[in-house]
């Protein structure tokens, strides 16, 4: 919660006022009728969702490394013998493409500053925007079609990152108020945290997913069961609609059982959607 704005402070105290009021209310008889409780588990969430709302902003410090050679024009470059990727922009698009080469290639239009190289098999790749961004100014990466990257990290700040046929043993996003779209991609582990932007993924996971959600939106819609996953589930002012499970504004749920695979999700004052088409009825 550093340098926090006044408006994410008098949100913070909104969330902490709500949930005191409605714990005050449960202890003097109210809400009888509530489905669901408050419980520890909410109070622990609490500031972690916070975090996300204040750190989640449409900015993003591109960080330049002072070792390392800044292009302040467009780029065309291929990059062989690396199987991660760490990715930070401010602004612009950003899309990642599979190809028919051998080697990760990146090539940029209209950026105005580009800084790439590679340390421990990790792809770092640094770009900033400025003035009025179009969508012609981008960041493309391609990607062998039959690579599975060991990792990739992605943060963006206002703009866009688009995927198509992503394949990840891990994954980690980062939205501040820009807009996150992956389709047919297969994710081993995934981890999501979404300030005021949006985060759409159509595809697969094979193990855990880990969603944070302050008041933008996430939408998921996945070929596996709901049934192949526990849950932990947690919102404040939000919606969370899990499969069959629903939670609208403060409460939480979880299903504890002997799985490897897991979900665990926490909402603040967003919505997020998990689809499981597999047990959608056509």
């Amino acid at each position: 919660m550093k340098n926090a704005k006044p408006f994410w402070k008098v949100i913070y105290v909104l969330l902490i006022i709500g949930v005191i009021a409605i714990i005050a209310g449960t202890i003097l008889g109210g809400f009888k009728n509530a489905s669901l409780n408050i419980d520890e588990n909410n109070i622990n969430a609490l500031e972690k969702i916070v975090d996300q709302i204040f750190d989640k902003n449409d900015h993003v410090n591109v960080e330049f490394t002072e070792d390392v050679m800044i292009f302040e024009e467009d780029i065309t470059t291929e990059i062989s013998g690396v199987n991660k990727i760490d990715l930070v922009s401010g602004a612009g698009n950003v899309e990642i493409i599979k190809s028919s080469g051998k080697n990760i290639e990146i090539n940029t239009n209209n950026v105005d500053k580009i800084q790439y190289y590679v340390r421990n098999n990790t792809l770092y790749i640094k770009a900033l925007f400025s003035g009025n961004v179009t969508e012609y100014d981008k960041v493309e990466i391609h990607i062998p079609e039959d690579m599975k990257l060991e990792s990739i990290d992605a943060t963006i700040g206002a703009g866009t990152f688009t995927a198509e046929k992503l394949m990840a043993y891990e994954a980690d996003f980062n939205i501040g108020a820009g807009s996150f779209s992956i389709e047919d991609a297969e994710v081993n582990n995934l981890a999501v945290d979404v300030g005021m932007g949006e985060f759409s993924y159509e595809g697969k996971i094979n193990n855990k997913a880990d969603v944070g959600c302050a008041m933008g939106s996430v939408l998921m819609k996945l070929t596996n069961h709901q049934s192949d996953y526990s849950y932990e589930l947690g919102c404040f002012m939000g919606n969370i609609n899990y499969g069959s499970v629903t939670i609208s504004g403060v409460g939480s749920k979880s299903h504890d059982i002997d799985l490897d695979k897991k979900f665990e999700i926490e909402c603040g004052m967003g919505n997020v959607d998990i689809v499981f088409l597999s047990d959608v009825k056509k």
